[in-house]
């Protein structure tokens, strides 16, 4: 009894395959940082801070603004959102309620940002709080901006649909001065 061995295209092809994936040369795989190192280091440092004193509001909003820098909005929200939630107000508390305000800000979550702004406002009134009147006017401001970009959503224009049109109504709450060359 003989036995025949068959060998086909699909036979052929399977075994040049094989052959060219184990004779190929290894992918050259490159690893490269997520975002830039001294953003990394500012990172730790702030975070060590935060983690020293979670009270800081100051040291919370430096992270926060550090990971906004890095494009990591969920982390900045978690971390500024726990300093921001202590059941112990500190001093510094109207910093870490403005940090969260300023993530949902740049995550186009208007409303929310609002809400924290607000909050931010009144945390900035208090009388053992450290926030100078430069900051309080600064927070007006802020405010002032997003109560025109709660306007502009409650007249239907969609920050993320449309941009420019949320940023010419946010602008509108400062009209700016224009000044001409005497000619």
């Amino acid at each position: 009894m003989s036995v025949r061995i068959r060998v086909g295209v699909l036979d052929v092809t399977a075994v040049i395959v094989v052959l060219v994936a184990i004779l190929l040369p290894a992918r050259a795989m490159d690893v490269v940082p997520a975002y830039d190192p001294a953003i990394a280091r500012q990172v730790e440092h702030d975070q060590a801070r935060v983690v020293e004193d979670p009270g800081d509001g100051a040291a919370v909003e430096d992270l926060a603004d550090q990971l906004i820098r890095a494009q990591q909005n969920d982390w900045a929200l978690r971390a500024a959102g726990d300093a921001a939630n202590q059941t112990v107000a500190s001093p510094t508390l109207w910093r870490a309620l403005l940090a969260v305000s300023s993530v949902h800000a740049e995550r186009i979550e208007i409303p929310e940002a609002y809400d924290y702004a607000k909050k931010a406002l009144l945390a900035c009134d208090r009388d053992d709080a450290d926030c100078p009147q430069y900051e309080r006017v600064r927070l007006q401001m802020y405010l002032r901006e997003l109560e025109a970009g709660m306007d502009a959503i409650h007249r239907g224009i969609d920050p993320a649909a449309d941009p420019f049109a949320f940023r010419k109504a946010i602008d509108s709450a400062y009209p700016r001065a224009r000044l001409k060359s005497g000619h």
